[in-house]
């Protein structure tokens, strides 16, 4: 039950009976597992939150590289630093 980016995001972007709903499944132990797991899954894909995840994700990444060539380390350093941050992002898309 702990708050997620996701949680968050969708608190966020769902309308005042959708956050009711999640509300209920984060703040109660009175439901069955697979059924808080199916409608939170739900209401997650209802409002697009694996896409606007994976959108935040790219746009911290960019602003990584960018800092990234900022600085003042060997052209090396920086590929070894970018290759791993390139991984790091991609590991469970």
């Amino acid at each position: 039950n702990k708050k997620t980016y996701l949680y968050l995001t969708a608190l966020q972007d769902a309308d005042e009976q959708t956050r009711s709903t999640l509300l209920h499944y984060f703040s109660s132990t009175d439901f069955d597992k697979e059924e808080k797991i199916k409608a939170v899954k739900s209401i997650y894909e209802s409002l697009q939150i694996k896409e606007k995840t994976e959108t935040q994700i790219d746009l911290y990444i960019q602003a990584a590289k960018e800092l990234l060539n900022s600085i003042s380390v060997s052209g090396e350093i920086k590929k070894q630093l970018d290759q791993l941050a390139t991984s790091i992002a991609s590991r469970n898309k």
